[in-house]
């Protein structure tokens, strides 16, 4: 399988799918970590690819990073990896230097579609035609259920791919069985988490809700101004854009802003019940919330250095750890706001 953190150069891995509903990142968009858009095997030709088998043309997608207009699609007569001249679809990279196979979609004798709503920024989907479903169904058989262009309520249940499209949609997995994929794509959306979930908001201002989870979720904000409600022992990316997160009675998550004047409300009407961490909090630019009872300036906190990082307490409850921050440049103006 693609390893996380490569990009592919210099890698043959075949991915197999299998049964249910499979999206395989041949590439990405533009987020916190990535300023430009990525192409995955690209830079020796030929020699690195992924070799896709077992893909449906109902079910499963492809997602590149970039402009569709920059790959190209090919129908092949493909051999080896225990294929004996199977037809198959082959996507490559076009360049001034010629084209590069980035992969090969072992069984598939027609180009696949594409879906200029890649979710992240700058990334586009190629997918074949998935059934029809209507846009307020449970989902409960797994199928991808794809939002328009109008404002949608979308439910998942367990397992399930779920795009927004466009619009501001709601995607709501807080009354399913987790492990699902929402992706809010363009629009104002809201995203909502139970357990095992992945929320990618995508475009747009985005709010992306935990607290009513059970923990294990991934909330990735993408661009614009997200807001994030916290729920516990989750893993939140604000993305690009001006992002507040509010922590609730849960603990235990691990929270990075990205990029932008990111506000971190670690306390709101009650104390969490465990430490929340941030990543990546930057004086000067970033913000400290409190919001509880008892709290009215600086002087009510405890800020102890420990090591490179910061712990901010109240009342003898750890309420943050600040990574890799000093407590000399904490207490200057400006970092926190009380309310």
């Amino acid at each position: 399988m693609h390893k996380f953190g490569s990009t592919g150069t210099g890698e043959f891995d075949i991915l197999n799918g299998g049964p249910g509903i499979d999206v395989s990142f041949l590439g990405f968009g533009t987020d916190a970590l990535n300023f430009e858009p990525q192409t995955f095997y690209v830079g020796e030709g030929d020699s690195d690819y992924a070799l896709i088998t077992g893909f449906d043309r109902e079910e499963d997608v492809l997602l590149l990073g970039g402009e569709s207009s920059s790959y190209k699609q090919e129908i092949i007569s493909f051999s080896g990896e225990g294929f004996d001249e199977v037809t198959s679809l082959e996507v490559s990279f076009t360049e001034e230097n010629g084209e590069d196979r980035i992969a090969i979609v072992a069984g598939i004798d027609t180009p696949l579609n594409i879906n200029p709503d890649g979710v992240f920024a700058d990334t586009f989907l190629l997918q074949g035609t998935p059934p029809e479903v209507s846009p307020d169904d449970t989902n409960g058989n797994t199928n991808p259920l794809n939002g328009d262009s109008n404002d949608n309520i979308l439910l998942a249940n367990r397992g399930d791919i779920i795009f927004g499209g466009e619009g501001s949609d709601i995607l709501d997995a807080s009354i399913g069985g987790g492990k699902n994929r929402l992706y809010g794509g363009t629009g104002d959306d809201e995203l909502i988490a139970l357990t095992e979930d992945r929320l990618f908001g995508g475009l747009g201002n985005d709010i992306l809700d935990g607290s009513f989870g059970e923990g294990n979720n991934r909330l990735y904000g993408g661009d614009g101004d997200d807001i994030f409600f916290l729920g516990k022992n989750d893993f939140l990316v604000g993305g690009k854009g001006n992002d507040a997160f509010f922590v609730g009675t849960g603990g235990g998550n691990n929270i990075t802003g990205g990029a932008g004047s990111d506000a971190f409300w670690i306390a709101n009407a009650e104390l969490p019940d465990a430490v929340n961490t941030i990543t990546d909090f930057e004086v000067g630019v970033d913000t400290i919330g409190i919001g509880i009872l008892g709290v009215t300036n600086l002087d009510d906190l405890v800020l102890d250095q420990i090591g490179d990082d910061t712990t901010i307490s109240f009342s003898g409850s750890d309420l943050a750890v600040l990574l890799n921050t000093q407590v000399t440049n904490l207490q200057q103006n400006g970092n926190f706001v009380f309310v």
